[in-house]
């Protein structure tokens, strides 16, 4: 689903002619909520959505998070349930009054979670292979900030949204201090984002494929 994950399988002794790297297509009746328009507000807010587990870097963003100013707000949302003992320890340290833990997100409202962000952090530890919350995010017009590891690496830094190396706190602090403090910065970004394929889109890349390899087998 990405170059790099291709990579992977290349450098692994896989033959490179026989690999292509197409992106996973998302379903845009998943973000049909997401909001068209968003009322101005004196704060950043910024959020996670995924998995509360260590590999996911949760708590790196969480101590990032206690350096920026308390106005600021940080959306946590993913089941509190699965690791109990690393979400403990996730409420122990958010002590930043703006830090919120929301929960689990129902499908069919992830557009309108999404879209009420003002950026999506995704500070995974381990290189992903593709990331699908970002390809949700960016649909919806809202960019992402991320570790700068597997497949996470479209994003172009600076241009669309923003890279720090994996595990870096003190790194994602200086750029959440810096977005916060230039909110206009946000539109510029957002203006960059291009959107990735649709699940259809996805399709009729795999009926391409398959077509001109039965055709070649002929």
């Amino acid at each position: 689903p990405s170059r790099e994950a291709r990579d992977v399988y290349i450098s692994a002794g896989f033959p490179a002619e026989r690999l292509l790297a197409f992106e996973n297509g998302l379903d845009p009746a998943r973000l049909r909520c997401a909001p068209t328009y968003r009322a101005p507000r004196d704060h950043t807010v910024f959020g996670y959505l995924g998995g509360l587990a260590w590999q996911k870097g949760v708590h790196v963003l969480v101590e990032a998070f206690e350096g920026v100013d308390p106005q600021h707000e940080l959306r946590i949302y993913g089941p509190l349930d699965v690791f109990p003992a690393y979400v403990e320890g996730l409420h122990r340290a958010a002590t930043h009054p703006g830090t919120r833990f929301m929960g689990p997100v129902a499908p069919d409202t992830v557009g309108e979670v999404l879209g009420d962000l003002d950026y999506l952090v995704v500070p995974s530890l381990w290189a992903e292979t593709f990331g699908m919350v970002v390809q949700e995010a960016q649909f919806v017009g809202v960019p992402v900030i991320a570790s700068r590891i597997g497949a996470l690496q479209r994003i172009r830094d600076g241009i669309d949204g923003r890279l720090f190396e994996a595990g870096d706190v003190k790194s994602l602090r200086r750029i959440l201090r810096e977005l916060a403090a230039h909110p206009e910065s946000r539109q510029r970004l957002a203006a960059e984002i291009r959107r990735g394929p649709t699940i259809c889109d996805q399709a009729s890349a795999l009926i391409q494929i398959y077509s001109r390899l039965c055709a070649a087998s002929l």
